[in-house]
């Protein structure tokens, strides 16, 4: 991949990938690090970039995946102990059980959306990860708009359906 197809393709996605770090850590420059990172693992994958089949939804990924082991890299530097008032939330630093329970909740919700018809993903993706408007979405997927509204009240329900069969369960 050459530095113009990198500016051309990856780095307009930089904006959607800090919404999706931030969103998950919830600190900015904690979230512009993490892009950062995403970043420069795009660039250094670059040889191989040409044979995936959805670069964009890959670094999101990348990125999802770096928020992730950064939530759990906090966690253990924390070093909770009893002295630490642990009881007490701050609202910059979220409990550790707080990070947790957010860490399994966008892991459950990950494997439901997993579960939907490729088209219900990829609509539920760029509607809630990247934030697109239905008309971006009717765009980027080549169908209607009324096809991307379809598409994305029946992934909510199926995904409402499934969260609460899991929960059920417990």
């Amino acid at each position: 991949m050459s530095i113009e197809i990198f500016k051309t393709k990856i780095l307009p996605l930089k904006t959607s990938a800090f919404r999706l770090a931030y969103r998950l850590v919830g600190q900015g420059v904690d979230a512009e690090d993490i892009v950062q990172d995403t970043m420069l693992r795009m660039w250094e994958m670059r040889v191989q970039w040409e044979k995936l089949d959805c670069p964009e939804g890959y670094l999101m990924t990348v990125c999802r995946n770096l928020c992730y082991d950064f939530l759990r890299r906090k966690i253990r530097q924390r070093g909770i102990s009893i002295d630490d008032g642990f009881d007490i939330e701050d609202e910059g630093n979220p409990l550790p059980d707080k990070i947790i329970e957010n860490d399994e909740r966008m892991g459950q919700y990950e494997h439901i959306l997993e579960t939907l018809p490729p088209l219900q993903q990829a609509a539920m993706r760029l509607r809630e990860e990247e934030e697109m408007s239905y008309c971006q979405i009717s765009e980027k997927l080549d169908i209607s708009q009324e096809m991307v509204k379809t598409s994305l009240f029946r992934a909510r329900q199926k995904m409402k359906q499934m969260y609460l069969k899991q929960k059920e369960r417990l």
